[in-house]
C-alpha cells in the first residue's frame, strides 16, 4: 500500500482505458456532465474531458491537513454551498438557485432535498 498522497484517482471508459488520467486525491461520480474532484488542498468540478469548471463553488469541509476544503457533488443539477454558516444550492454554472438559509442540507434526489431550518427538518422542493 502506498502513501495516500501517492495514490491518485482517474476515470476509465467502458473499454478499461483511462479517459481522464489519474491526477486527483479524491473523485466523485459524474452528474449532469460534471464530477467533484480533490487536488492537493482544494476541490472543484471537472467536465468529461478533465477540464476544471469555473464558477461552481462547493461548501467547506474541515480537513486537518488543509483547513477547510470544498467537496460536495452535483445532484439533480444542484450543489450545496455555505454562506454565513448556512446552506443553499447553486446550479452547475454557479448561479444561486436557493439562497443560503438552512442549518443543514442534503443532496437533491428526484426534485427534493432534506434540509434543516430552525429546530425541524423539511423537504425542500426545488421546483416551487
Amino acid at each position: 500500500m502506498g502513501n495516500a498522497k501517492e495514490l491518485k484517482w482517474g476515470y476509465i471508459s467502458h473499454s478499461g482505458e483511462f479517459a481522464i488520467t489519474p491526477a486527483f486525491y479524491g473523485a466523485g461520480d459524474f452528474c449532469d456532465g460534471l464530477a467533484a474532484v480533490k487536488v492537493d488542498c482544494g476541490s472543484g468540478f471537472i467536465d468529461r474531458e478533465g477540464n476544471f469548471r469555473e464558477g461552481v463553488v462547493t461548501p467547506p469541509v474541515y480537513e486537518p491537513e488543509c483547513g477547510y476544503n470544498p467537496q460536495y457533488e452535483l445532484h439533480d443539477g444542484l450543489v450545496r454551498f455555505v454562506e454565513n454558516q448556512k446552506f443553499g444550492y447553486k446550479d452547475k454554472d454557479g448561479n444561486v438557485v436557493i439562497k443560503a438559509q438552512f442549518f443543514d442540507a442534503g443532496d437533491f434526489s428526484e426534485g427534493l432535498a432534506c434540509v434543516k431550518k430552525g429546530k425541524t427538518s423539511i423537504r425542500e422542493n426545488r421546483f416551487d
